[in-house]
């Protein structure tokens, strides 16, 4: 189905997926949809495509745990920049001030994690990985994506 939820009001849309769920079973439903707020309520399974290409697929719940977004605040004495050579699996890393932000998307846990932001950022106050939207993740892929094409 191709944007089945697309321009209808809050109370058909649940009542559309509520349909399709129930009728539904053991069938796979297979949606093209921008509306990610909406998927995410109830896909089992994710293809991200670029351009008309499978980018990756994955299973919804295999997603929610290997991707984090992360947030990281410096010491007030930290240097300006952000090192040149980050880990590849830190999309979209940005600094604002003293907080740098990126979506992780080879999260191992938070213990790796803190080994990896010690060797690539050095010290830092706090750091915290949070569960990502599916939304959230379409727009880091994308943004990384964009990158890779300008390089």
């Amino acid at each position: 189905m191709d944007e089945p939820l697309s321009g209808l009001d809050p109370l058909v849309r649940d009542e559309v997926m509520e349909g399709l769920l129930a009728q539904a079973g053991e069938t796979t439903i297979v949606i093209s949809s921008h509306e990610l707020a909406e998927i995410e309520r109830c896909a089992t399974h994710v293809v991200f495509m670029d351009r008309g290409r499978v980018v990756f697929q994955d299973t919804f719940d295999d997603l929610m745990t290997r991707f984090r977004h992360v947030t990281v605040t410096l010491p007030r004495d930290a240097a300006a920049a952000l090192a040149p050579t980050l880990p590849k699996a830190w999309l979209s890393p940005r600094r604002e001030g003293q907080v740098i932000t990126f979506v992780d998307r080879a999260f191992a846990g938070d213990e790796a994690l803190r080994r990896q932001i010690a060797e690539h950022v050095g010290a830092v106050q706090v750091a915290s990985a949070e569960p990502i939207s599916l939304r959230d993740l379409s727009k880091a892929l994308m943004r990384a994506s964009r990158t890779e094409s300008l390089q």
